[in-house]
């Protein structure tokens, strides 16, 4: 691992902004010696948060290495998801909670660029110090979410998070994989949306 690479460990250790918004980008670079750095970052932290936890002595440190709870936010295009998440993430900051928001945007198939608005949507919360946003791009995974959000979600955690809120694209009846990423899935819905049959296969999916 670079020294550099093993300072960035250090610091999102340590709690830093920073350097969890430069590891998250470490780790989404398409570049193979970023990716290499990237894996070897995420392994570093994963064994200091093992052994942390094993040791169970308490204290800042081992707090920031505890396990955070994993929510993933679904649903269609317009469903107020990130209107949701603001309301949400200043109730969880108000009870002393640290909370870290990934939401993702679709990526542009000619570019691979992404507009990342979401955001915006989050005004309030994006001033709380309580909290970290970091928009996303999906690039072209069509999951819902991204191919590195596990590793994203782990640094967030490593850096002492205690809820971590994973915001997929506007699903459509595919995108499943966020379930994956999350330990409680929320799914956000439109009202009066679909025909009779759409509406009784929702009404049995919620129940």
């Amino acid at each position: 691992m670079l020294p550099a690479t093993s300072a960035l460990a250090e610091g999102l250790l340590a709690g830093s902004r920073r350097a969890l918004s430069k590891a998250i980008t470490l780790v989404e670079s398409k570049r193979l010696d970023h990716r290499r750095q990237g894996e070897l970052l995420v392994d570093s932290v994963m064994q200091r948060r093992r052994k942390a936890l094993q040791e169970s002595m308490g204290g800042a440190s081992t707090r920031r290495m505890r396990h955070s709870l994993r929510v993933g936010i679904a649903g269609p295009p317009g469903a107020g998801k990130s209107t949701f998440i603001e309301a949400f993430g200043e109730h969880l900051t108000k009870q002393g909670l640290r909370l870290a928001v990934i939401p993702y945007d679709p990526s542009s198939t000619r570019t691979g660029g992404s507009i990342l608005g979401d955001k915006t949507r989050m005004f309030e919360l994006s001033r709380n110090p309580k909290a970290f946003i970091r928009p996303c791009p999906s690039r072209g995974m069509l999951g819902g979410i991204a191919e590195a959000t596990h590793e994203t979600v782990l640094l967030c955690q490593a850096a002492g998070y205690d809820v971590v809120i994973v915001e997929s694209v506007g699903l459509g009846q595919s995108e499943l994989d966020i379930d994956d990423a999350a330990d409680l899935l929320v799914l956000l819905t439109s009202p009066a949306g679909g025909d009779g049959l759409q509406v009784w296969i929702l009404r049995h999916l919620l129940c």
